[in-house]
């Protein structure tokens, strides 16, 4: 790949409109998981900023023939160690890539970037749904392994879901479930209510004993349900 053009970036913080157009049609070409769905950003960046951690937002989309070929979440964070290219003093997503070939290239930028900003540490998370690699390819670029267990459940299993379930979550369930004192309620864009999802904002707050994230990322994140993009 050739030497990075700045025409052809685009940074969120100098044009968003574009940059979350040319995160869509890449997050949708390379089938991306749910975590790189746009509101699902937005929450992130909506609580970063509510928690007022979030330094300065550089992620970017990488053009290729006037055509997305990268995107790049790289929310910068102050910490007591130093800004950190993460979330919340945790992971960020990995960039999505059209090819290894733009990926190797994007990875350079990325740490050219840190060096430019002053960054200390960048922290990136696979996407659990991405099956292309069996490996952490990020090895690659010179990024430690500390990988975590990932479970999933198939929901184009056929017969009985529970049955998928360890023993010990399968027993609390139907301890639950048997309990008189409570009901299950499941909510989709079908009939998304906008004054149940805020009795479960309430809540969250009350069971944390305090509010830990603002009304607006539940804002967000109830828009996601009405969209067919969350339950």
């Amino acid at each position: 790949m050739k030497e990075f053009k700045s025409e052809n970036l685009i940074f969120r913080s100098k044009n968003e409109p574009a940059f979350w157009q040319g995160w869509r049609e890449l997050a949708m070409a390379l089938r991306a998981g749910p975590r790189y769905n746009e509101l699902a950003i937005k929450r992130f960046l909506i609580v970063a900023e509510s928690q007022r951690c979030l330094k300065q937002d550089l992620s970017f989309i990488y053009l290729g023939n006037d055509k997305p070929v990268a995107a790049v979440f790289l929310p910068a964070e102050e910490t007591s160690t130093g800004l950190l290219i993460g979330f919340s003093g945790g992971y960020t997503l990995t960039p999505l890539c059209q090819n290894p070939v733009i990926a190797k290239a994007i990875f350079m930028l990325i740490d050219k970037l840190a060096i430019a900003h002053g960054v200390s540490k960048i922290m990136f998370q696979i996407d659990p749904f991405e099956s292309i690699n069996s490996f952490n390819y990020l090895e690659k670029y010179g990024y430690l392994d500390t990988s975590i267990l990932t479970y999933f459940i198939d929901l184009s299993t056929k017969g009985d879901l529970l049955k998928l379930c360890r023993k010990g979550h399968l027993c609390d369930i139907k301890k639950i479930s048997a309990d008189q004192h409570f009901k299950t309620e499941i909510y989709d864009s079908l009939n998304a209510s906008y004054e149940e999802h805020e009795a479960y904002r309430q809540l969250h707050e009350k069971c944390a004993g305090r509010q830990t994230r603002s009304k607006q990322s539940f804002d967000n994140q109830f828009e996601g349900l009405k969209r067919d993009e969350a339950i």
